[in-house]
């Protein structure tokens, strides 16, 4: 795990080095070891190094091949690595480190660009740079788990794994108002947008490679129709459980101390089983924020002394805001998932002890454990029955309860959603409670932003990313958009930016290639046996943990700053909105921010919404707007 960045001229005027070495300082703490820097003719390498595998000095980047024509910065892991070197060695190639990011070095070498990417089995995001055919290429893994921004024009390439190394390199950037209207409706900024005008995020799955002459961007990894095998349940079952076990025991090559994250549910339960497996001591770690339904340490605790971890909780007070610039200097731009704040302490806690954690990160993606997967499988059915007619019928008695008090309202508003979700399928799913809808409600949108949103519709947008996803079946059309939409965009950024900023590497098993391959040739109803949310992955725990773990309902890793809202944090939303960087630049109104603030004080719950803007805010500030 580490941070990269690049500069390329392709007139081959000399590069900045002073100015490298900025952009290498600014992610020192995604690489606290080491630090390095090459140069050549119109290009520039800067590479910041977090060791985990070979401590040596030999692995120091950036790296070069035998003769010095290819640089190599990594960050990242290759968990196939050994295989591979393997095969290389056979084929003569001399390793001068046992690092696993050598093999992209020789592979490059023996296979070419791109056959080396159908190869490996990891998460990355590197660049090669080719002295002799002055190419740049670009990588990063297939579930976009490590970050890559980019800006190009036709003198210049940057990139960089951080946006704030990005602006060390360039000074006169500006916002994209398209993606800032994207963030006020999400909470993240989605893969193919960035806050920033003119910056590009490497698309998960894909290859760039950027010449002088010219530019090529394909897929080497893709979502795609696959045809359904008619495995048992039991056999089924039976081959995930060894493909967990086989995927833990890639992630367990290490030569630093490494744990795992434990949070008490389905997934990071089973990660942990199949690391007790396979070693004689797991080192586990959660956290506790008091006496709340989300606190999940009770049930953590249950299932570290089940399995024989030992197990760390760390006592959190979420409510000091001093944490609140703390999400904002870890995140590249602006992140409005509240769950970052406890995902930092987390990091913070296991960083004390370990530099490597497992996660259970991908295990809803893959087996169906969201509610709105459920929701629309349930939809699709009820549609069979009374087509999508009966959806508006439905939609429109809802609609009519909907204003009303008390539980009648409650069932209107249910009924409504439901309605709709059968009459429009998925994508509904993501038009529930537009959050842009609600600041309208308010006045909160500044004048820039409505401008914008005259001709760019965010949920339009999101609604024509379900059309490239390959499958007729709507549950499944609902999970597989979650990977290619929120899993990226939101959860593994929220862990990977967490993480990094204590300079711990995440490992996610159930984001494994192998793993994947087979899943997506499983149907909805093997997923969910009886109609179960996540079904078949609890039965497989079953065998496995504890009652208590399969049992439990879903809960967010996520904090209840609803109630703070009303009570301790009120004063400084307020106070943040008196006079903000967001109503200078055109993109909220202060007045109308606060509006919706009071309303929530006074019992309405925009405090998604609120959240929002607050990071936005310090965002904005922070970065120097």
């Amino acid at each position: 795990m580490c941070g990269i960045a690049g500069i390329v001229h392709w007139d081959k005027r000399p590069v900045n080095v002073a100015m490298l070495k900025a952009m290498g300082d600014s992610m020192r703490r995604r690489g606290p070891d080491d630090s390095g820097i090459q140069t050549g003719p119109g290009w520039g390498l800067v590479h910041r190094r977090l060791s985990i595998i070979d401590l040596s000095r030999a692995a120091r980047q950036p790296l070069c091949n035998e003769d010095g024509n290819a640089w190599l910065v990594f960050n990242g892991e290759i968990y196939n690595f050994q295989s591979l070197r393997q095969q290389l060695q056979m084929a003569g190639h001399r390793f001068v480190s046992k690092t696993d990011s050598e093999v992209i070095l020789h592979g490059y070498e023996e296979w070419g660009f791109h056959r080396l990417l159908e190869k490996i089995n990891g998460m990355f995001s590197f660049a090669l740079w080719d002295c002799k055919a002055e190419e740049l290429m670009l990588a990063r893994d297939p579930f976009g788990k490590k970050p890559l921004f980019i800006w190009f024009d036709e003198s210049s390439v940057l990139f960089a794994s951080s946006l704030q190394a990005m602006m060390r390199a360039k000074k006169d950037w500006e916002l994209n108002l398209e993606s800032v209207s994207e963030y006020l409706e999400f909470g993240f900024v989605p893969e193919d947008s960035c806050i920033l005008d003119g910056v590009k995020k490497m698309p998960p799955g894909h290859a760039f490679s950027l010449t002088q002459d010219g530019n090529e961007l394909k897929s080497f990894w893709r979502l795609e129709s696959t045809p359904k095998v008619d495995d048992e349940q039991e056999d089924a079952k039976k081959r995930i459980r060894d493909l967990i076990v086989e995927s833990v025991g890639r992630r367990l090559s290490s030569d630093v101390p490494l744990g795992a994250f434990l949070s008490g549910g389905i997934d990071s339960s089973l990660v942990c089983w199949a690391m007790r497996e396979q070693l004689d001591e797991v080192q586990t770690y959660t956290i506790s924020m008091g006496d709340h339904a989300w606190d999940e340490a009770t049930h953590a605790e249950k299932i570290a002394t089940y399995l024989g971890t030992k197990h760390h909780v760390l006592e959190a007070n979420p409510k000091d805001l001093s944490l609140l610039p703390t999400i904002v200097e870890a995140y590249s731009e602006p992140f409005g998932d509240s769950s970052a704040l406890p995902s930092l302490l987390v990091a913070k806690l296991a960083r004390e002890r370990v530099s490597v954690v497992l996660t259970g990160d991908g295990g809803d993606e893959l087996f169906a454990g969201y509610p709105r997967v459920w929701k629309t499988y349930v939809a699709d059915k009820w549609r069979r029955r009374i087509g999508r007619f009966g959806g508006r019928v439905l939609k429109a008695v809802g609609g009519n309860l909907y204003h009303l008090p008390g539980r009648v309202g409650a069932l209107g508003h249910r009924t409504r959603t439901f309605g709709i979700l059968i009459n429009q399928g998925a994508p509904a799913q993501y038009e529930a409670n537009p959050a842009l809808l609600s600041m309208n409600e308010y006045e909160v949108l500044g004048e820039r932003v409505r401008f914008v949103l005259r001709a760019h519709s965010p949920l339009e947008k999101s609604r024509n990313r379900f059309d490239l996803v390959p499958s007729e079946n709507e549950a499944e059309r609902m999970m597989w958009h979650d990977v290619n939409f929120r899993l990226t965009s939101d959860y593994l950024t929220k862990v990977d930016s967490a993480t990094m900023y204590y300079a711990l590497e995440a490992r996610c098993p159930f984001l494994d290639i192998e793993l994947w391959q087979y899943a997506a040739k499983l149907t909805m109803r093997d997923r969910m046996p009886g109609g179960r949310r996540k079904g078949l992955l609890s039965d497989l725990a079953a065998d496995t943990l504890p009652k208590s773990a399969i049992l439990r309902e879903k809960q967010g890793f996520g904090i209840p700053f609803y109630e703070w809202l009303r009570g301790p944090w009120y004063g400084f939303w307020q106070d943040l909105f008196e006079s903000s960087t967001s109503s200078r630049l055109g993109l909220l109104d202060d007045a109308g921010v606060r509006r919706m603030l009071e309303a929530h004080r006074n019992g309405k719950n925009h405090s998604v919404c609120l959240w929002n803007l607050a990071m936005l805010e310090l965002w904005l500030r922070a970065n120097h707007f």
